[in-house]
Parts: structure tokens; sequence; C-alpha cells
């Protein structure tokens, strides 16, 4: 055990207690008044994933062998599955979109948190809703999402 945390200690064998990771996954959830039009929703799902798809070229740059950023998107309008502690919505009123992007070590100096950012950035306003969040899905602790409620 003394030689093992001799090696540790001297540098001899790389260690790291709490290995960094960065979420891959993300979503954005809209929530109108009840009652909203489906083709209003459905519009501004639409909305969502082209802001999605524009971070590809936002940060192709920066993506290991000059790759898109973006490996799959998932929609839903009419509903937003329940998670966790959180109670799921069904309607014509809500939607939810989920990305994925490259792993973190295909993206060296881009973190999730800043994916979520730009994609908020190029959605751009979304007029209406009672809520409209862009949140980070696992890779434990972290900060709040970014959120924004009321008319837009």
């Amino acid at each position: 055990m003394i030689i093992s945390l001799g090696l540790i200690a001297g540098g001899h064998v790389p260690y790291t207690f709490f290995p960094k990771s960065d979420s891959n996954w993300m979503f954005s959830e809209i929530v109108y008044p009840l009652g909203t039009p489906f083709d209003t929703t459905q519009k501004t799902i639409k909305q969502i994933e082209a802001g999605a798809f524009k971070l590809n070229d936002y940060f192709r740059d920066r993506v290991e062998d000059n790759n898109d950023l973006i490996v799959n998107t998932f929609s839903l309008v009419g509903v937003i599955p329940q998670r966790d502690w959180k109670e799921g919505v069904s309607g014509g009123h809500c939607g939810i979109a989920w990305i994925e992007i490259l792993p973190s070590a295909k993206r060296p100096d881009i973190l999730a948190s800043e994916v979520t950012s730009k994609w908020r950035e190029f959605t751009g306003d979304i007029l209406g809703t009672e809520q409209s969040t862009f949140t980070i899905i696992g890779s434990g602790p972290g900060g709040n999402p970014i959120e924004s409620g009321g008319a837009h």
C-alpha cells in the first residue's frame, strides 16, 4: 500500500479523485397557456430545433476534426414526460426538444453550459410562453437551468 501511495503521490501514476465530466445531453421545454393551438407549439419547437442546428456552425472550429457538434435531436409536441421529481405535462400547449452533443473528449474547450447558453441565444425570443427552459441533463452538480417565464 505504501508503494502504491508513493507512486500516486510522486506523479508516476496519474490519478483523478473526481474525473471531469461534462454532459452530452440538454433539453428545452416550453409551456404556453392552456388552450394554445398545437400549431403554435409546433412552430416554436421548430424554432428551438433551428437554434440548435446553428450550434454546429458556431462551434465547428472548436470541435475535433471540424465535425458537427450536434449528434442527435429529438422533439415532442403535446407532451413533456414526467421525470425525477417533476410531473409531466400534456396538451397542445407544451413541447420539449432534446439535443445530444459530442462527448467532451471531442470538444475539449466547449462546456455544456456554454452550448446551452448559445442554444438559447440562437433560438431567439419565444413570445407568449408561461415557461421556457434550456437545461443540461446529468453530469453531477451544476448551476441552475437557463429559464425565463411570463410573456416574452
